[in-house]
């Protein structure tokens, strides 16, 4: 009974770690094609102007 449960957490722990190296796979991919895509830099850079400049002032 023990060693069935120690089997299943080292199986737990495996998909845990190969879930884990997905997600950075998949981030390193978005980042490179951001990297290399022109029109979706310019996108971020419209967006993160706009949020800044209709964002309200702290007051002084």
């Amino acid at each position: 009974m023990l060693c069935a449960s120690c089997a299943s957490y080292r199986v737990s722990a495996a998909m845990a770690v190969a879930s884990a190296e997905f997600g950075q796979i998949e981030k390193t991919l978005q980042t490179l094609t951001y990297i290399d895509d022109e029109s979706k830099r310019r996108a971020t850079l419209t967006q993160r102007t706009k949020m800044f400049t209709t964002r309200p002032k702290a007051p002084s």
